[in-house]
């Protein structure tokens, strides 16, 4: 992170349905990582937020079917 503050990162799917978040926490400076493991969710698209001091980055993945 190249400035530190609340970090909110949510998973909605395309009709913004199940919305949910997975990290809520304040974070210093520096490299950070987080281990989300999709078992709760069905195939299909779905869109992940990164949300630092009002500065959002909204990216697209895909979950796979399960197996």
């Amino acid at each position: 992170l190249p400035i530190e503050g609340n970090v909110k990162i949510s998973i909605s799917d395309v009709y913004s349905k199940d919305y949910f978040v997975i990290f809520n926490h304040y974070q210093k400076i520096g490299d950070h990582s987080i281990e989300f493991i999709n078992n709760d969710l069905s195939s299909g698209i779905y869109y992940y937020t990164i949300e630092i001091n009002g500065i959002s980055l909204t990216i697209v993945f895909i979950s796979p079917l399960a197996t």
